[in-house]
């Protein structure tokens, strides 16, 4: 079983304990909320649960595995094509940001997911080293069942910079930037979300960013949000402008 407890929910779903051979777990926590599923090996999630009890009672909740997965292997290479161990990923289903699942390479840089529900899924991959992220993403179709062995490839992330200024043209300095990868179909794309405040003259700068179609918010009591893409071997700009 694996989720996250108290209020502050949070997109990585934690490890919380093993069942029993009567498939039974008991969480002592001293929290009044939180979000479970239960996974097995072969078998698909069970759905997201978010539960509530009362400050010092218990609370009992079912969690139901589904039927058997498909499986989707791979594995993980620098832009070589030499094989990377120990990276973070993540797989995401299209349309449903709460079958997020983390995982790592192994030793050769090989995975497998044997939990995935028959249809469209998007994998992810991070490794950071020397302060430098190495990023990567693939779309999976298992509509038809397995699907061949993929290969995501890492590469160094991009940077993203630019000027925030309001409609008058002034810079506006210790303000809210953020920025979210934006995939048809997936929310919330794991390892994708960068957010900084501007520093002296409304500038900021995000790192470790793979190339696509991002979508960005600027500001903090007054919003301005924006669409455009990043791509390699050029400077990637975002001057976002405050309504005044």
């Amino acid at each position: 079983v694996e989720g996250v407890l108290g209020a502050q929910w949070e997109r990585m779903y934690n490890p919380l304990g093993r069942t029993d051979p009567q498939g039974v777990l008991v969480l002592q926590h001293a929290v009044e909320a939180g979000q479970l599923r239960a996974y097995a090996p072969g078998l698909r999630l069970s759905r997201l649960l978010n539960f509530s009890a009362e400050k010092g009672g218990t609370k009992e909740v079912l969690l139901r595995l589904g039927s058997p997965g498909v499986a989707a292997r791979g594995r993980v290479v620098d832009e070589r094509g030499r094989p990377i161990s120990g990276v973070e990923l993540a797989v995401v289903q299209f349309g449903n940001r709460a079958t997020s699942q983390f995982f790592r390479s192994d030793a050769k840089g090989q995975f497998a997911m044997d939990w995935l529900e028959a249809t469209r899924h998007l994998v992810l991959g991070r490794r950071v080293v020397d302060g430098v992220t190495h990023i990567g993403y693939a779309r999976v179709d298992l509509t038809s069942g397995a699907a061949p062995e993929m290969e995501l490839v890492l590469k160094p992330g991009l940077e993203l910079s630019g000027v925030m200024k309001n409609e008058a043209g002034d810079p506006l300095v210790q303000v809210q930037v953020g920025v979210q990868l934006s995939v048809d179909g997936v929310y919330d794309v794991p390892f994708t979300q960068r957010t900084t405040r501007t520093m002296a003259g409304g500038a900021y700068v995000l790192s470790g960013l793979p190339a696509g179609t991002y979508r960005g918010r600027a500001g903090d009591d007054v919003e301005t949000r924006g669409q455009f893409e990043l791509r390699a071997g050029q400077k990637n700009t975002w001057n976002p402008v405050i309504p005044v």
